[in-house]
């Protein structure tokens, strides 16, 4: 209470432009009563309108969010946001000079003072939803291609329920910002496929036009990531089906869909037919990194369905033959002890098919002079 008691009494401290907006900004983390509330939407109105833009900051930096939180007013308008969001929590009314500013500073020619509000924006839609989407489409009233990028949040919160309002942002995301916020946009489009809102093969002609890559790994990322929920399970094999099925994938993409093979919850729910084509879509120049997680569920195929384990080891020899480098292999543990049940499977099974498969096997792997093969042998002989 005396630092606003100061700020509104003393002109000498108003000289100081950063002074006054860090003074502001431990005002707002801390009071809340009505009257301070009303007293320090003033003072930030007054700040805001006070301070003209500092172009030394604007120049040093591309990052929008580095120059608001380094700049008077970028920090004035955080902590008018910080101020009306800690009000809306305890249920208490938002001054009309408070809301005045937020307008106005969600329409500001300098962008950058748009930023602090749409980081604090996704609370303040779920309290006060009309004011939120106001300012959302204040922002956004013109082509903002460098504004995109800190609106995840916002639409995360927002899609589930309100993805008719979510929508329009996301068409338009896609033709102005897809450069600087295509994951964003990729994430918040899966989600909603997966929701239900998008059909996943829109989702997908969708991006046959954009070809963007950065989108690929947000629909990647969701998809990987909700793979173990049952719900989801079906439709997100699907669509890493279709990706998988893309022409020149990412090495990123083969490696992000690649660790989902390797996590415990995730193991189980991998079907033989997304196991066959991730092993098709290996890229001639993958490397023991682009598929390790593979490699570890191939050992737990093995004693789940040697059979099929089989087939798919079958797979990968061909590939080490024929366009992969054996060599670049260097954990090559997972496929040993693959290959060591299946022998076993096929022994107890005592079907003679079966077995010369497995012994072929082996001795394809002993050609491509496969690391760990000599020791295998070794063991198998002191049996």
């Amino acid at each position: 209470m005396t630092l606003l008691n100061w700020l509104e009494r003393y002109s000498i401290v108003w000289e100081d432009g950063r002074a006054v907006s860090k003074a502001l900004k431990a005002c707002c983390d801390i009071l809340l009563d009505s009257e301070s509330a009303e007293r320090l939407s003033l003072l930030l109105f007054w700040a805001y309108s006070k301070y003209p833009d500092d172009g030394q900051i604007r120049t040093n930096s591309n990052n929008l969010a580095s120059i608001a939180i380094n700049s008077v007013r970028g920090i004035t308008v955080e902590s008018a946001m910080t101020l009306a969001n800690r009000l809306l929590e305890k249920e208490q009314a938002v001054p009309e000079m408070l809301l005045l500013l937020l307008r106005q500073a969600a329409r500001d020619p300098e962008i950058y003072v748009r930023v602090p509000i749409l980081q604090n924006l996704p609370f303040l839609m779920y309290k006060k939803p009309d004011l939120g989407w106001q300012l959302l489409a204040d922002i956004f009233k013109e082509p903002q291609p460098h504004l995109w990028k800190y609106t995840e949040r916002c639409f995360y919160d927002q899609y589930r329920n309100n993805f008719n309002q979510v929508a329009p942002y996301l068409n338009r995301l896609l033709h102005e910002g897809m450069q600087e916020a295509g994951e964003t946009w990729g994430r918040i489009s899966a989600l909603a496929s997966l929701a239900g809102h998008i059909k996943q093969e829109e989702l997908f002609q969708t991006w046959e036009i954009t070809k963007s890559n950065a989108a690929w790994k947000g629909v990647t990322q969701v998809f990987t990531a909700n793979l173990d929920l049952q719900k989801y399970t079906a439709k997100c094999i699907s669509g890493l089906i279709s990706i998988l099925q893309q022409e020149n994938l990412s090495g990123e993409i083969i490696r992000k869909i690649d660790r989902c093979f390797a996590e415990e919850t995730k193991i189980t729910v991998i079907t033989r037919e997304f196991a066959f084509i991730f092993l098709e879509a290996l890229p001639a120049s993958a490397t023991n990194v682009d598929f390790v997680g593979f490699l570890e569920w191939l050992g737990y195929e093995s004693r789940r369905n040697p059979l099929s384990a089989l087939e798919l080891t079958e797979i990968l020899a061909e590939k080490f033959e024929t366009t992969m480098n054996a060599s670049l292999l260097w954990r090559t543990e997972p496929l040993i002890a693959a290959l060591k049940q299946i022998l076993q499977e096929a022994d107890e099974m005592d079907d003679p098919q079966l077995i010369q498969r497995a012994i072929n096997l082996q001795d394809r792997f002993l050609k491509l002079n496969l690391r760990g093969m000599e020791e295998l042998l070794n063991k198998a002989g002191q049996d």
